[in-house]
C-alpha cells in the first residue's frame, strides 16, 4: 500500500514494515499503544505514513544511530535507545530530532497483547540493540543481523559483533525462528546467524580476502575504500 513516499506491507495480523527505497521501519500496533522501530532514512512525512495506519499512541525505539535509521526522528518527540548509544546520536542527530530516553537490556515493551523485549548486541555500534518478540516468535535484527553488515569507521567493533552474536545464539536461540531485517530481504531464517558468527570470526582471523563490492546504493561517504569480506552469503564491508 503506497502512503505518500513509502510503501507500506503488512506482515501480520498487527505488524507492518515501511519501505522507503533501500531504508525500512517497522509498525506494530498493539491493543493500547503501537510501537514504530526506526525511522528511515528521510525526509519522507513518516509520523503521517504511521498515523494513517494506527490512530493509537506510538512509542519509537531506534535500534542505533546510524542516519538511515533516525532520518525521521524530528517527526517524534522522544525516542527510546541504548544509553551507549547517546553519544553518538548525539553526533548524528539533528537539531529538533527526539530526545533519547533510555532502555536496558531485558526492559519489555508491552504494547497490549504485543510484548518486545531488548537485547542488548553492541558491535555495529556501540549501542546497537535489536528486538524480541516470544510470542510471535520474531526478532528485529536492527543492522546487526544482515546479509551484509559495515563494520568500519567509528564506533564499529567486529569483537564486539562476535560476541554479541555468540550471546544472542547461546542466550535465545529456542525463543524466535524468524529476523525481520533492516535492509535486503525483510525477513532471515535464524540459521543465517550461524553464517554470520562463521563469517565474521573468519574476518577477524585474517582467513578472507577482501573484494571490491561494486557499486553500493547511496553509498555512505566514509565507505571507501572499504571491501567486502564473505562467505557462506554472509558478509561484512570493512577497510
Amino acid at each position: 500500500m503506497k502512503i505518500d513516499s513509502y510503501e507500506a506491507v503488512q506482515m501480520d495480523s498487527n505488524g507492518w514494515r515501511i519501505e522507503d527505497g533501500v531504508f525500512r521501519a517497522f509498525l506494530f500496533i498493539g491493543e493500547k499503544k503501537a510501537l514504530l522501530v526506526d525511522t528511515t532514512n528521510g525526509p519522507g512525512n513518516l509520523k503521517a505514513a504511521v498515523e494513517s495506519l494506527t490512530k493509537l499512541p506510538i512509542i519509537l525505539v531506534n535500534t542505533h544511530a546510524d542516519g538511515d535509521h533516525i532520518g525521521c526522528n524530528g517527526q517524534f518527540e522522544e525516542t527510546l535507545m541504548h544509553p551507549a548509544e547517546f553519544a553518538y546520536y548525539a553526533i548524528k542527530s539533528k537539531e529538533g530530532d527526539a530526545i533519547p530516553k533510555p532502555i536496558l537490556d531485558g526492559e519489555i515493551i508491552d504494547i497490549g497483547g504485543r510484548q518486545f523485549e531488548i537485547i542488548f548486541m553492541p558491535g555495529h555500534t556501540c549501542g546497537s540493540i535489536v528486538l524480541l518478540d516470544r510470542k510471535s516468535r520474531i526478532l528485529i535484527g536492527g543492522d546487526t543481523i544482515l546479509d551484509h553488515v559495515f563494520i568500519f569507521g567509528q564506533f564499529r567493533n567486529l569483537r564486539a559483533i562476535i560476541s554479541s552474536l555468540e550471546h544472542l545464539k547461546n542466550e535465545y536461540w529456542d525463543a524466535f525462528d524468524t529476523i525481520y531485517a533492516s535492509h535486503f530481504a525483510p525477513q532471515i531464517d535464524k540459521e543465517f546467524i550461524l553464517k554470520e558468527l562463521a563469517c565474521a570470526k573468519a574476518h577477524l582471523e585474517g582467513k578472507l580476502e577482501g573484494v571490491d563490492p561494486g557499486p553500493i546504493p547511496l553509498e555512505p561517504p566514509d565507505f571507501r575504500p572499504a571491501k567486502m569480506y564473505q562467505m557462506d552469503g554472509a558478509a561484512f564491508f570493512d577497510y
